[in-house]
């Protein structure tokens, strides 16, 4: 089950399971993702993006428009089979057509910045049926699976489930 947990001015979806409760495998280093850093990284990196979600008017001092404008839906942090933590940014979508245009918008060098500037190793793109949801147990062996599976030139990933 995916929830909204708020630090410090920035709100995060998180995982809640029964194996260690609601900050098990989140760990976001809050100064890394205050709502100034990531505008100001969004701002550097993603200049067009930017613009036109003003055009649209888009509040970007608004933490939620700024997270939905990168499509990310949560970042967790995954410790692999080496003992490393990796933090992962994790967009989650219905349909497959929409996972492959947010793989293929991820996988450019701009939105690569992004995840570098922000501390982010890599950004999977789950899609999910609706209907047919992971329970938390299995939620936990498909991310820590994919952990471990060595990431690509992109540091993108699609997970159908």
């Amino acid at each position: 089950m995916f929830v909204y947990q708020e630090r410090d001015d920035v709100n995060y979806r998180i995982k809640i399971s029964e194996h260690g409760g609601a900050n098990q495998g989140f760990n976001p280093q809050p100064s890394r993702f205050s709502s100034q850093k990531v505008q100001l990284v969004i701002s550097d990196r993603l200049t067009g993006i930017v613009e036109q979600a003003r055009s649209r008017g888009v509040d970007l001092d608004d933490p939620y428009e700024v997270w939905e404008l990168l499509s990310i839906d949560a970042v967790i942090s995954l410790e692999n089979i080496q003992g490393q933590h990796q933090r992962v940014a994790i967009s989650i979508v219905e349909h497959e057509a929409r996972a492959y245009r947010l793989i293929k918008q991820q996988q450019t060098s701009s939105w690569k910045d992004v995840r570098v500037a922000l501390g982010m190793h890599c950004h999977w793109v789950l899609c999910v049926n609706a209907k047919h949801l992971p329970d938390d147990g299995e939620w936990i062996d498909i991310l820590y699976d994919q952990i471990d599976i060595p990431r690509g030139w992109s540091d993108c990933r699609l997970i159908n489930l």
